[in-house]
Order: C-alpha cells, then structure tokens, then sequence
C-alpha cells in the first residue's frame, strides 16, 4: 500500500471598493480654493494645479484625462486630504499613482499622511521625456469610523516656484484575506492479488 498526503496554503485576497478619483472633475487650472474640485478632496493648504493629458506635449494621466501636480508656487506646499468612511479594526488598501515631473533635473517628494500619522515619504526620480507613472500602496487597519487621507508636498524644500510630484488614480480598497486550502491524496495498490 503506498499512500501519501499533501496540503497547500495560498492566500488570496479580495478588495472592496470604498474610494476612487482620478481628479476628473477638477477645474483645468490652478486650484487655490476647495470648491474648485467638485469632489470630496479639500485643499488644506497652498495650491495645485490640474493638468489635462496632452495640455504639456507628452504628459499622460495615469487614468481617466487628467492628474494633479502637488505644486510649490505659494508659500505654503499644495497640502490636499479627504475623508473616507472605514470601519474600526478593518484592513484597507490606499493605491495612487505618482510621477515626476519632467521638468525636474532632481528626485521630488510628496508625504502621505493616514490619519494623524505620517504613513510614508514617496520619492519620485524616475526620469523621461513624459510621465513615467509608478503605483504605490499603503495598507493600514482603521482605528476609526473616518479615516483622513492627506498628501503634502515637499517641494517647497528647494524654493517656491519648484516642481513637484504629479499625483492621479487615487483608490481605497477594503481588503479581505482569504485563506485557500488544498487537500490531495494518493492512493493505489490497494487490491490484493488472490
């Protein structure tokens, strides 16, 4: 009788959509005001400016028609946030896409703040002619039942007037995990000869 056993764990993951923007609704200009986004996202400080793709030779959205660069031309850097509904002790999923602005011989940041807290510092130096868009993303369990998303430019660092991190594709998923298991056998030579 030869018999054997086997098992595989995989895990798999399934996401819930809870936010999604792509900055489509934003006026075309420099936005200085909240209102101007017609969206949920409030300017918290600063100013900046959204792009349609093709408005600069070979800059691309990353999604939909248009994208945000985090501008430095005020004193203050563009600070942007919005709230989002979550519930206590679930697993999100923050997705974004960010670039470098081409027009920037150096590596520029942007902070990302989830809740109060500093979440991450993003540096954008991948170099090119257009917009060499990166994703990048942020999971974190939810201590309340609205969690502040933030972004805050550091462009600032270098002067006002300096270029700054292009931002678009901005998601929050809900994330399940889900745990897959395998069982296998063999079995043979069970039948006796008589």
């Amino acid at each position: 009788t030869n018999i054997a056993y086997g098992m595989a764990l995989t895990e798999e993951t399934e996401t819930v959509p809870v936010f999604e923007d792509g900055f489509e609704l934003a006026d075309n200009d420099f936005i200085d005001d909240t209102a101007k986004f017609h969206s949920g996202w409030e300017l918290d400080s600063g100013e900046v400016y959204a792009y349609r793709s093709g408005e600069v030779d070979g800059w691309t959205a990353h999604s939909g028609n248009q994208f945000l660069e985090m501008n430095g031309l005020k004193e203050d850097p563009g600070t942007i946030s919005t709230n989002v509904a979550t519930e206590v002790d679930k697993t999100y999923r923050l997705r974004f896409a960010y670039a470098k602005s081409p027009n920037s011989e150096e590596s520029l940041k942007v902070k990302v703040f989830i809740g109060t807290v500093t979440t991450k510092t993003i540096t954008a130096s991948i170099e090119g002619s257009g917009l060499a868009w990166e994703l990048q993303d942020i999971e974190f369990m939810a201590n309340s039942a609205n969690t502040r998303i933030r972004f805050k430019s550091l462009a600032l660092e270098d002067g006002p007037g300096t270029n700054a991190v292009m931002l678009d594709s901005v998601r929050l998923d809900e994330v399940t995990p889900t745990d897959l298991y395998t069982v296998f056998s063999e079995l043979e030579n069970l039948a006796r000869e008589s």
